[in-house]
């Protein structure tokens, strides 16, 4: 058999095969809309029970969006004008088997909630200090309990 290997004959065992080159995985990016809601110095985090199929598909997370843009037209529509300027927070960086996903928080402080929100519905406000029983991905999960701790909950 070693007649007809290549690498034996030209002495190059140690190298041959060759490694396999890894192909890059995919990247995606999304913003997310960390609307917030504080009462009698608790604050809550408006989610939204995600479609069945898909990413995360039943969990809650925070509205997504492609744009800080789309997500600040989204809340002035849904939530009314935030009570002050927009602030970023550190990205997300969450690694899925075929892609990365990065996720840009993008923090807004919000009057009382109006009728966009209905208990019981698609979508809830997330008291950070006492959360419901709701099932969370996992990197939204450590971004709750960050903003529990920075003292927003």
């Amino acid at each position: 058999m070693s007649a007809g290997c290549v690498a034996a004959l030209e002495g190059r065992q140690a190298e041959l095969p060759g490694r396999k080159q890894k192909r890059a995985r995919p990247a995606r990016e999304a913003t997310l809309l960390i609307a917030q809601w504080v009462s009698a110095g608790s604050a809550a985090v408006l989610v939204e029970r995600r479609p069945t199929v898909g990413l995360w598909g039943g969990l809650w997370s925070p509205p997504q969006f492609d744009s800080e843009q789309a997500a600040l037209e989204w809340c002035r529509r849904e939530l009314g004008e935030p009570e002050v300027p927009a602030q970023t927070l550190s990205p997300i960086d969450h690694a899925f088997t075929h892609f990365d996903l990065r996720l840009r928080p993008l923090s807004v402080r919000c009057g009382p909630p109006g009728g966009a929100v209905r208990e019981g519905g698609d979508r809830l406000w997330y008291r950070l200090a006492a959360p419901p029983r709701v099932g969370l991905p996992q990197p939204i999960r450590q971004l709750f309990e960050r903003l529990r701790l920075a003292g927003a909950g």
